[in-house]
C-alpha cells in the first residue's frame, strides 16, 4: 500500500519536471503468487476535471473480471466558489439499475472574508424526507495574527431546528515561529456548561522547524499522563530518515519502543527503500516486518516492490508490486461519463484502499 507521504512525493517530483513534464497516468496493484506477478481483484480512482482544470470528481469503479469491465462504485463531486475555494465535497453512490447517480453524504464549507476555513458543515441524505438531514459540524475561530485556535465540533438537535449542541473543542497553542507545540483536546460537560481536557498534543520542532517529537496524553485525575511518543529525525535536505513510535510504562515511568519506520533515498533526493521495524521485547532488539523497494526508469518512478520479513528462512519475501505508467502533458476537459477509455489520471488500487494523490506546497517529505 502506498501511503500519503510517498504519494505527495511521487506527484511532486514525478509529475512536475520543467523539461520533461509527464502527468501519472496509472498504478496497477498485483500481488505475488507461486513467484508469477498477477493482478489483484482491482479498482480505480478516475479524475474528472472542470474548465478551470480544477479536480471537478473522483470516480471509484470496481473490476469485473467476468465481463472485463469497468463498474461505478462511488462519486465523490468537488464543488468550488468563484473565488477558487472548496465549497462543497459530495459522495454519490453508483445505482446501477437506474444507470444514475445517488447522493448520500455532504461536506459544506463557508470560509472568513480573508479565506480562512470558518465552518465545516457535514450532512446525510434522507431518502424517506428526500433532504439533507444535519449530522455534524465544526466551526474555527482565528486569533489576530490569523491563526486558528479553537475548533469546535457540534451536533444538531433532533427536535429544535438549526440548533446545535457543543461536542468537542481543540485548542491551539503556538510557538515564537508559528508552529503549532500544543493541541488539547476537550469535551463539552452539559453538566456543568464547561470544557473538560480529554486529551492533547505536545510538539517540538528541529531547528529547520520540521516536528521532532509528539507526544500524546491523556486527562486523568488533574493530571497528564504520558501515553503514545513519536521521535523523528531527517537528514540535511529535510527528508524524513526514521519515525519511532514508543508507548509509556506507567509502572516504570519509562518509554518503550513499539514500531521504527526507516526512509532511505539516494544521492538524488529520491526514496530507494522504506522498512517497517517492530521492537521485540524478549531479545530487546528491533525485528524486520515490511519493506518497500522503489525502482525507477531515468528519473521517474516505476514501480515499488512490497515485501514481508519470513522470520523463519530470515529473507524478504515479495507480496504486492505497485506499476507506475506516465502520460505526456494534456489539458483537462470536462468529463460526462467515466469511460475506460478516458485520458483523465487515473489511480487502481486493491479494494480496500483510498488513495489520495493532492499536490503539496512544498516537495519535502510529509512529515
Amino acid at each position: 500500500m502506498l501511503d500519503d507521504w510517498e504519494l505527495n512525493w511521487i506527484y511532486n517530483n514525478e509529475t512536475n519536471s520543467t523539461t520533461d513534464k509527464r502527468y501519472l497516468n496509472d498504478v496497477v496493484f498485483d500481488s505475488e503468487e507461486m513467484s508469477v506477478w498477477t493482478p489483484f481483484s482491482k479498482s480505480r480512482i478516475l479524475y474528472e476535471y472542470n474548465t478551470n482544470n480544477d479536480k471537478n470528481a473522483l470516480v471509484l469503479q470496481t473490476w469485473d473480471g467476468t465481463s472485463t469491465v469497468w463498474n461505478n462504485a462511488y462519486r465523490q463531486q468537488l464543488a468550488y466558489s468563484k473565488d477558487g475555494n472548496l465549497q462543497a465535497v459530495t459522495l454519490n453512490t453508483w445505482n446501477p439499475d437506474e444507470n444514475t447517480w445517488f447522493a448520500i453524504y455532504k461536506d459544506t464549507y463557508i470560509y472568513t472574508p480573508n479565506g480562512s476555513l470558518e465552518t465545516a458543515s457535514s450532512q446525510m441524505w434522507n431518502i424517506a424526507n428526500d433532504n439533507w438531514n444535519n449530522t455534524e459540524r465544526k466551526r474555527g475561530n482565528y486569533n489576530v495574527k490569523g491563526y486558528l485556535t479553537t475548533v469546535v465540533t457540534q451536533t444538531p438537535d433532533a427536535n429544535i431546528p438549526n440548533f446545535w449542541h457543543n461536542k468537542l473543542q481543540n485548542v491551539y497553542n503556538y510557538d515564537k515561529n508559528g508552529n503549532e507545540w500544543l493541541i488539547t483536546e476537550q469535551t463539552w460537560n452539559n453538566d456543568h456548561n464547561t470544557w473538560n481536557n480529554a486529551q492533547r498534543d505536545v510538539l517540538d520542532y528541529t531547528p529547520q522547524q520540521d516536528v521532532e517529537t509528539a507526544i500524546v496524553q491523556n486527562w486523568d485525575n488533574a493530571n497528564w499522563d504520558n501515553l503514545i511518543r513519536q521521535l523523528k529525525s531527517y537528514d540535511n535536505e529535510g527528508n524524513l530518515l526514521s519515525v519511532a513510535q514508543q508507548t509509556w510504562n506507567p509502572n516504570y515511568q519509562m518509554w518503550e519502543s513499539l514500531t521504527l519506520e526507516k526512509h532511505d533515498f539516494d544521492t538524488n533526493g529520491r526514496a530507494i527503500q522504506t522498512t517497517q521495524l517492530l521492537w521485540n521485547n524478549d531479545n530487546q532488539s528491533w525485528t524486520n516486518a515490511n519493506q518497500q523497494t522503489y525502482i525507477y526508469d531515468n528519473n521517474r518512478l516505476k514501480a515499488i516492490i512490497n515485501q514481508y520479513w519470513n522470520e523463519i528462512d530470515r529473507i524478504w519475501e515479495n507480496d504486492s508490486k505497485s506499476i507506475f505508467t506516465y502520460l505526456l502533458p494534456f489539458t483537462a476537459t470536462p468529463t460526462s461519463n467515466t469511460s475506460s477509455s478516458s485520458n483523465e489520471i487515473i489511480i487502481r488500487s486493491t479494494p480496500n484502499q483510498t488513495l489520495s494523490i493532492a499536490p503539496t506546497n512544498s516537495t519535502k517529505k510529509q512529515k
